[in-house]
C-alpha cells in the first residue's frame, strides 16, 4: 500500500518538477516562521496560572467521575444481587 502511495507521489513530482516542489516547500516554511513570530506567547506567570487552572479542573473532573462510577457500580451491583 505504501509503495503505491509513494509511487503515485513520486510520479506527480516528476510531472510538476522537483524545483517547483522545493520552491513551494521553502515558501510554506517561510510563512510558518512568519506566523510563529506573530504568536503572542504567555509569560511564565500566565503559563503557571493556566496550568494551575487546568490541573484543578482535571482533579475536580476526576473526583466527579470517580463518585459517579462508584454510585453506578454500587447500584448495579445491588441490582444484580437481587436478581
Amino acid at each position: 500500500m505504501a509503495y503505491i502511495i509513494f509511487s503515485v507521489a513520486f510520479s506527480k513530482l516528476k510531472h510538476i518538477g522537483v524545483n517547483v516542489v522545493i520552491e513551494k516547500l521553502k515558501k510554506f516554511f517561510a510563512e510558518v516562521k512568519s506566523e510563529a513570530k506573530k504568536t503572542a506567547w504567555p509569560n511564565r506567570e500566565e503559563l503557571l496560572a493556566s496550568t494551575g487552572v487546568v490541573l484543578f479542573i482535571l482533579g475536580v473532573s476526576a473526583v466527579y467521575l470517580f463518585l459517579v462510577d462508584l454510585l453506578f457500580s454500587g447500584t448495579l451491583g445491588a441490582l444484580l444481587q437481587r436478581f
